[in-house]
C-alpha cells in the first residue's frame, strides 16, 4: 500500500513539475532502436505471461533528439498500457516510419479497440477506463498525463486513434 501511495504521489509531483517547467528536456541525439531495446526486457515477462508477444521492426540507423530519461519514461508507460490492454495471446508492435523531419515511433496493442468517446479522457489524470482495474493493482491512471505532458515539454506531437487491428499510439521524433 505505502509503495503505491509513494509511487503515486511521486507521478503527482512530476506532473506538478512537467505543468510548471522544473522538469526540462535535455536533448540527445539518440538511436531509436537501441532506446526501444533498452527497456523491452522490463515487459517482456510480464507479455509472455499474458500469451502475448512483441514485435519490433525499427531499422538501424534512425536517430532523433530528445530527452533519453523522458523518451525511455514516455515509451515505458505506453508499452506497459498496451501489453495491460492487450488480449491473451494478442501482439503488441512497436515500428518506426520515416517522414520528412521526424521518425514516426508507433506502439499498436492488437484486438484491443476504445471507444472513441473516451480515447480524449484517457490523458486525464486518474482517469482508468476500467474502474475494476484500479489502483489496487498499481494503476494510478497518472501514466497517459506524464506521457503527454512529458512530450508536451519536448514539443513532441503525438496520439493515441484506434486503428484497423488494434489501438495505436504514435509519436513524431525529430529527426537528428
Amino acid at each position: 500500500m505505502m509503495d503505491a501511495l509513494s509511487k503515486m504521489i511521486s507521478e503527482i509531483l512530476e506532473i506538478v513539475s512537467l505543468n510548471d517547467g522544473r522538469i526540462r528536456p535535455a536533448f540527445e541525439k539518440l538511436d531509436i532502436r537501441h532506446t526501444v531495446a533498452d527497456i523491452l526486457p522490463d515487459f517482456q515477462t510480464l507479455s509472455e505471461a499474458n500469451g502475448q508477444r512483441i514485435v519490433t521492426d525499427i531499422p538501424d540507423g534512425q536517430s532523433c533528439l530528445a530527452d533519453p530519461q523522458m523518451l525511455q519514461k514516455v515509451l515505458s508507460n505506453v508499452i506497459l498500457n498496451a501489453v495491460q490492454n492487450t488480449p491473451v495471446d494478442g501482439e503488441i508492435r512497436i515500428w518506426s516510419e520515416p517522414m520528412a523531419q521526424q521518425h514516426r515511433l508507433c506502439v499498436l496493442n492488437t484486438g484491443a479497440r476504445i471507444d472513441d468517446a473516451i480515447l480524449p479522457k484517457l490523458f486525464d489524470p486518474f482517469y482508468r477506463m476500467d474502474q475494476a482495474r484500479s489502483r489496487k493493482n498499481g494503476r494510478s491512471g497518472l501514466g497517459l498525463t506524464i506521457v503527454q505532458k512529458t512530450l508536451n515539454s519536448m514539443k513532441i506531437d503525438f496520439a493515441l486513434e484506434n486503428a484497423s487491428d488494434g489501438v495505436l499510439f504514435w509519436m513524431d521524433l525529430p529527426k537528428a
